[in-house]
């Protein structure tokens, strides 16, 4: 029997990196000239890459660049590796034989790094098995950066599963073809409404803590 590959998202799911991510937005978008409000970090940048995030914010009128929006993203990534830990029982799941594994993430590939350090995940995961946004032409909610991985770990799209936390990353996996499970340990909106507009999206398997996202892996 075929191992399945599973790919995971990094922020808000191998660890809870949402709440200090969102706050630290606010605060070095200020220092930029740019007025942001947590819910709209919440509601319009969670979950994307750099590019999907310059966009948004030109849309909504910022006068913002990709310098700007690179200087956040970096500034961010130091603030977060100070205070940042694993999600409970994830590493029970890195662990487990029956499956391949790698990171797919709208993270730039340098803040990867700096977050997978402290957290000693270079046991787990490497240059060989980890993906950035920034390796496609469209980021999340586009399907191309988990192709870009699947392609790279020698799986076909009907053997992946993906474990996100972002509408933008779950629509991402369904684009794929990809079976997905929902990870809401550590999500910041309002549960019952997002549950509501997860399953409007599709067919997706929805956890509440990695106890239940092994059970539901090891019965897929």
């Amino acid at each position: 029997m075929i191992k399945k590959l599973i790919i995971w998202d990094f922020d808000g799911v191998i660890a809870d990196t949402e709440h200090l991510s969102t706050d630290k937005y606010v605060e070095f978008a200020q220092k930029c000239g740019i007025i942001l409000t947590r819910q709209d970090v919440i509601e319009h940048i969670l979950g994307k890459g750099q590019q999907q995030q310059l966009e948004t914010l030109l849309s909504l009128g910022k006068n913002v660049n990709a310098d700007i929006i690179r200087f956040i993203n970096d500034e961010i990534s130091k603030a977060v590796n100070r205070d940042i830990s694993l999600t409970e029982n994830v590493e029970d799941i890195f662990r487990l034989s029956e499956f391949s594994q790698c990171v797919a993430t709208g993270n730039s590939l340098t803040g990867i790094k700096a977050r997978f350090e402290p957290l000693h995940l270079e046991q787990y995961f490497n240059e060989k098995n980890t993906f950035s946004a920034s390796f496609v032409a469209c980021g999340k909610p586009e399907p191309d950066l988990f192709l870009y991985a699947a392609k790279k770990m020698n799986y076909e799209p009907k053997d992946c599963i993906v474990i996100e936390d972002s509408i933008y990353g779950i629509t991402a996996g369904l684009k794929a073809n990809m079976t997905v499970i929902a990870y809401l340990e550590h999500i910041l909106y309002n549960k019952q409404e997002y549950i509501a507009k997860i399953n409007s999206l599709g067919k997706v398997h929805i956890c509440n803590n990695m106890i239940e996202v092994k059970r539901m892996l090891l019965h897929i």
